[in-house]
């Protein structure tokens, strides 16, 4: 069969303080390591995968690119009835870039106002 677009989600929701930052971190680098070694598997070698990461956060009833220094974005629901999220950046990765998932915990609005310090 031909595979067009998978896209896949970790999503955490809870109170503030509830543990959502400390139970999430290691999950996007855990999945992104567990497709990369997947796509180097010999049946998938010669296929032409691209793989796209992106990075979002809704915080107070906003949404914010954490990937695009916190830009407030905007969510739509398109034709398809799929949603959209609008001006939500997404990068290109061959490879597993702990520097982006860094880069985008570092933008969370508790890492900002250091809401998570006891």
């Amino acid at each position: 069969g031909k595979l067009d677009t998978v896209k896949a989600t970790c999503f955490a929701y809870g109170q503030t303080g509830s543990g959502k930052t400390f139970t999430m971190q290691p999950l996007p680098l855990r999945a992104a390591n567990d497709l990369v070694r997947q796509l180097h598997r010999p049946v998938y070698r010669n296929q032409k995968f691209k793989f796209w990461l992106s990075y979002s956060e809704i915080y107070g009833g906003e949404l914010y690119d954490l990937l695009g220094d916190r830009k407030k974005l905007l969510m739509r629901e398109d034709g398809r009835q799929q949603v959209c999220i609008v001006g939500l950046q997404e990068f290109e990765v061959s490879d597993v870039q702990i520097s982006l998932i860094t880069h985008s915990s570092s933008h969370s609005k508790r890492r900002r106002d250091g809401s998570n310090q006891a």
